[in-house]
């Protein structure tokens, strides 16, 4: 399957069906937001993790598309895991700001090495 546009919309059905069940693991491992100061925007507890299930969605579509994964396509898969990962954990724990930064520098350093840029 290697037309985009229905890669797209696949993509967006698969986040339209995980959301519900990725709000549900949020709130089963209390990786919440709780509004507890001003600079939180919302009123009321709220599950995190959103971002997982766009992630799960671009996996499958990666999955679903013809041909073997190219080079780019992997360093994207690594880097994402890495970025999905520390935003896992820095929804649970609330990560300090140089610990981030050391998760994206990998997640940067993955795509150099396999090759992308942005042109």
């Amino acid at each position: 399957m290697n037309n985009i546009y229905l890669l797209g919309l696949i993509a967006i059905i698969i986040s339209f069906l995980i959301t519900p069940l990725v709000r549900k693991l949020a709130c089963k491992f209390s990786v919440v937001s709780i509004p507890k100061d001003n600079r939180r925007i919302h009123n009321k507890t709220m599950p995190l993790m959103g971002g997982l299930a766009i992630y799960i969605s671009f996996i499958m579509c990666i999955i679903l598309k013809r041909g073997p994964i190219s080079k780019g396509e992997m360093g994207i898969l690594i880097g994402a895991s890495i970025i999905v990962f520390y935003g896992i954990l820095d929804d649970k724990f609330e990560l300090k700001p140089l610990q981030k930064l050391s998760f994206q520098i990998l997640a940067t350093c993955v795509l150099m090495f396999f090759g992308l840029k942005i042109n």
